[in-house]
């Protein structure tokens, strides 16, 4: 039999490590807390709509998440973050934030396609992954220079893309 050296299963790797929680789980609890900061009362029915599923499966992800003691569900529907659903859905809505500008800063700035790589990578990054980016965010924030430079660099580079294609649709012609 094969040894199964450092390999991990798709579902089990997309599990956050460091506090078990699954990417669903985080979009819930970042989406709360976005709307939460907008409005104090959150329904059901809002949340639903905001993440575009249906009311029986937000109500089955907020039984999920309140036993986990991220939340209550209080009469008529009302969802409360409880302290420790108020600072994870922080984070992760500024573990959004970070990874959403450093793909700004590599050249995504298209909105839908920035979200749907923010997506991806925030919810599949390893901690050490992040903090990672996290650095790079932040020099390139206090360095205006090195932003600018790195815009050169990107501007450079496309140029060239479009002189290498020009170059070969005239050769093949």
């Amino acid at each position: 039999m094969m040894e199964n050296k450092g390999f991990r299963p798709f579902r089990e790797a997309a599990r956050n490590e460091e506090d078990q929680l699954t990417a669903a789980m985080e979009d819930y609890l970042e989406m709360i807390y976005r709307l939460q900061q907008e409005n104090q009362t959150l329904r059901v029915s809002a949340l639903a709509g905001a993440l575009q599923v249906g009311r029986s499966s937000v109500s089955k992800m907020l039984r999920k998440l309140a036993a986990e003691g991220f939340l209550m569900v209080e009469n008529y529907g009302n969802v409360q973050l409880t302290e420790k659903g108020r600072k994870q859905g922080k984070a992760l809505l500024e573990r959004h934030q970070r990874v959403a500008r450093f793909l700004q800063l590599a050249g995504i700035q298209e909105e839908k396609l920035l979200l749907e790589e923010t997506e991806k990578l925030e919810h599949m990054s390893s901690p050490e992954t992040l903090r990672c980016l996290d650095l790079l965010v932040d020099f390139f924030d206090q360095d205006a220079a090195a932003e600018a430079r790195l815009e050169h660099l990107r501007s450079k580079a496309q140029h060239q893309r479009e002189y290498t294609s020009q170059t070969n649709e005239n050769e093949d012609q």
